[in-house]
């Protein structure tokens, strides 16, 4: 799992938690933890607040190069293996070979 979609995730979680976090708990019997309480408080703020650091994270993530390109979960391309981001022709390139690989 790739930095960028753990960070996606968490942000849905986040968003499950925050409607259905103290019905989730209740039904497990357990304690509510203050994090799910105070995503509850204030659902939308706070939702929206997430969405906005998540895609500050994911933005940091991926302008340091950590961009990563998989085919058939066949890593293809490393932004941080080679340092930089694929141009266009190298994505085009990789496209096409995967066509003659199909």
């Amino acid at each position: 799992m790739t930095i960028v979609t753990a960070l996606s995730v968490s942000k849905y979680i986040a968003i499950v938690l925050a409607f259905f976090g103290n019905k989730i708990f209740d039904a497990l019997s357990r304690q509510t933890p203050a994090i799910v309480n105070w995503l509850g408080k204030s659902k939308i703020r706070n939702i929206v607040l997430i969405i906005g650091i998540v895609y500050i994270l994911e933005n940091i993530v991926t302008m340091q190069n950590a961009f990563e390109v998989f085919l058939n979960d066949e890593l293809v391309f490393s932004g941080i293996q080679v340092g930089r981001l694929p141009s266009y022709e190298e994505i085009d390139a990789l496209l096409r070979l995967s066509l003659i690989h199909i």
